[in-house]
């Protein structure tokens, strides 16, 4: 496996208000790389396998909040990214050239809601200060292998966080995949099935929703 060569260009903008209640980044970028790692599946002993192939990655970014007041904090951000596979060495023979990168979506989005609401001290907490956040993050359709036989379907995963933070201790709960969401996560097209002729699709599905506590304290 030859290492990758990348040359990386960006160029980008940032602004924010005098009083520091909203701001806005919006970056456009290029990245030319010579023997990307581009991760596929061996049809024979389906087991993933990393080949060397020339790729291109060119899009825009943007991201930005806005503090209302009462203690909100709006953040939203996406993005469009177009990825392809420029050079594809003679062993990859499921791959061409123009194919885009596996697992790489042209859209994304995000948006974001918290909220901080200073408490009174207890518990020899000073200045506590309660925190909510919730998170929603939208993945676009994106071609499952490399070969492009087929892609997966957008989706979008609702986060939650909850917790008390003071000067050195935070007290937290936490929910990853609010809403339950069941989305595929990777893809591959094993083949023609023998009975009818139809395609034969391996994959992984994510998790569904998990939930936590912890504690962490801060030196």
């Amino acid at each position: 496996m030859d290492a990758a060569k990348i040359n990386s260009y960006e160029l980008g903008m940032k602004m924010e208000t005098s009083d520091k209640k909203a701001g806005v980044n919006v970056a456009l970028f290029f990245n030319d790389i010579k023997d990307d790692h581009v991760l596929f599946v061996d049809l024979i002993t389906l087991t993933p396998k990393i080949a060397n192939n020339d790729t291109q990655t060119k899009g825009i970014e943007a991201e930005g909040f806005w503090k209302p007041g009462n203690g909100f904090t709006i953040r939203a951000g996406g993005g469009y990214t177009d990825a392809e596979i420029t050079g594809v060495p003679e062993t990859s023979q499921d791959v061409k050239e123009g194919n885009a990168i596996p697992d790489s979506p042209k859209w994304n989005a995000m948006i974001s809601v918290s909220h901080n609401l200073p408490l009174p001290s207890f518990w020899r907490m000073t200045s506590p200060l309660l925190f909510t956040s919730v998170t929603n993050r939208y993945v676009g359709k994106r071609e499952a292998d490399t070969a492009n036989s087929f892609q997966l379907d957008a989706y979008n995963k609702l986060d939650f966080r909850m917790g008390i933070m003071g000067e050195h201790i935070e007290f937290y709960a936490w929910c990853d995949n609010l809403l339950d969401e069941r989305y595929d996560l990777h893809g591959w097209n094993i083949g023609t099935s023998a009975q009818d002729g139809s395609d034969v699709i391996g994959g992984a599905t994510s998790r569904g929703r998990i939930l936590g506590v912890g504690v962490a304290y801060y030196f």
